[in-house]
């Protein structure tokens, strides 16, 4: 995508959509959802036409830790299991399961 250097572009919605392989709904959607998170800014040249002035926002804050966040349970999905100890760190069980395998040898 190309802009100006305030941020701005000036393609039209069916330009970007064939540039990005979107149809029109997901384009709507993603286009909705960055205005929503303030990446985005959208102006239509007038009232009677979808196309108008597109401007990426400066990010003023830190990106969320989306690794600490709990995931999100898809309807229908059985729940994902709870993490209970880092990769990095054995569990007990574990650790207790090597400690006899260790003895036997």
């Amino acid at each position: 995508m190309a802009a100006d250097r305030n941020g701005v572009s000036f393609y039209r919605k069916e330009k970007i959509c064939d540039l990005l392989g979107l149809d029109f709904g997901a384009f709507e959607i993603a286009r909705d959802r960055l205005i929503d998170l303030g990446l985005l800014a959208f102006a239509p040249y007038s009232a009677l036409t979808v196309n108008g002035f597109y401007q990426l926002l400066p990010v003023d804050q830190q990106a969320p830790d989306f690794a600490a966040t709990k995931p999100v349970q898809l309807c229908g999905t059985a729940p994902l299991p709870e993490k209970t100890a880092s990769p990095a760190t054995p569990s007990a069980d574990l650790a207790a399961q090597l400690a006899g395998a260790f003895r036997k040898i």
